[in-house]
């Protein structure tokens, strides 16, 4: 096994414990596994942020957004009552 091999896999332990206990934030842990990985030199930055430049992600970051958005000012629990 190499030694990026045995990083990844580090770093992927590291990840599933963080999700599974919840000691963190799931988008924190999002955020610390897109800092770490090219920290330690397994891929690159610009491979790091490519996948973000996709429609969808993008997408679905604008609906999450959104979202919170209405949650917060109680429109979403108004739609849910039915008013």
């Amino acid at each position: 096994m190499t030694l990026e091999m045995t990083l990844t896999m580090i770093v992927l332990v590291f990840v599933i414990v963080l999700f599974i206990f919840e000691w963190v934030r799931v988008d924190v842990v999002g955020i610390i596994m897109m800092v770490l990985l090219p920290l330690i030199g397994l891929v690159t930055p610009k491979e790091a942020f490519l996948g973000l430049s996709s429609n969808a992600v993008v997408s679905i970051m604008a609906v999450i957004i959104i979202g919170a958005g209405l949650d917060k000012t109680g429109v979403m629990n108004k739609v849910a009552e039915g008013r």
